[in-house]
C-alpha cells in the first residue's frame, strides 16, 4: 500500500501541516527574520526551525505535498487565442513580476489558462528543509488549482482530506512534473523541467 503523503501549506506568515500522522492541522509560524518579501532570508534558521517543529510535533517522515497559498504567488489569466499569443502573454507577465528568482507554469482550469509565478528560492528552501529530515517532495501545487478538486475556503482538516483523496489530480497539476500539453508546444514552461523535473 502506498504511503499517504503529508501536506504542507506555505503562507506568508508560516506553514500549516496536516496528514494522517498529524493531529488536526499543525502550525509553524516563521521565526522573525526567516522569511521576508516572499524570500528566505535565513536558510539555516529555516532548516533548524523545520527540524525542531517536525520533532516536537512527532510527524513521521512521508512523501510531502506542498500547497502554495495564494499569498505566496502571482497569477494571471491568459486570454490569447493561440499558443504563441499565450506564450508571449505569459512571458510578459513573468517579466513583470517583482521576484528575483521566478519560476512559472501555465495551468489549464476548465477552458481557461492561468500563469502562476512563484519565487523559486522560497519553494526550494522549504523543500530542502523538509527533505533534510526525511520528507521527499512529490508535488508543489498552487492553491488556485485546488478548487477544481473540490477544495474551498481555508486550509483545514477537511481540505486536507480532499487533497489526499485527489492525489492523482494534485500530481497532474504540480509545478514539478505533470506539464500541460500547451507548455510543450509553446515553450511556456520556461525551463521549469530543468529546474525541478530532474530529481523526481
Amino acid at each position: 500500500m502506498a504511503v499517504i503523503p503529508t501536506v504542507v501549506e506555505v503562507r506568508r506568515q508560516g506553514l500549516k501541516v496536516c496528514g494522517t500522522n498529524v493531529v488536526g492541522v499543525a502550525q509553524m509560524p516563521f521565526l522573525e527574520g526567516v522569511v521576508k518579501d516572499l524570500d528566505v532570508a535565513d536558510q539555516v534558521k529555516l532548516a533548524t526551525q523545520v527540524k525542531e517543529f517536525v520533532t516536537a510535533s512527532q510527524i513521521k517522515p512521508t512523501p510531502l505535498v506542498i500547497i502554495l497559498s495564494s499569498e505566496v504567488y502571482f497569477d494571471r489569466e491568459m486570454t490569447g487565442t493561440s499558443d504563441s499569443e499565450i506564450s508571449a502573454q505569459g512571458q510578459s507577465f513573468v517579466d513583470s513580476v517583482p521576484l528575483v528568482n521566478p519560476s512559472s507554469k501555465l495551468f489549464k482550469l476548465k477552458d481557461k489558462y492561468r500563469m502562476v509565478v512563484i519565487n523559486r528560492r522560497l519553494y526550494e528552501s522549504i523543500r530542502s528543509a523538509f527533505e533534510a529530515v526525511g520528507f521527499p517532495v512529490t508535488a508543489v501545487v498552487p492553491e488556485l488549482v485546488l478548487g477544481e478538486a473540490g477544495v474551498a475556503g481555508d486550509f483545514d482538516a477537511n481540505a486536507c482530506r480532499v487533497i489526499l483523496k485527489k492525489m492523482d489530480y494534485v500530481l497532474e497539476n504540480s509545478f514539478i512534473g505533470g506539464a500541460q500539453p500547451v507548455e510543450k508546444k509553446a515553450g511556456i514552461n520556461l525551463g521549469l523541467d530543468k529546474l525541478f523535473g530532474k530529481h523526481l
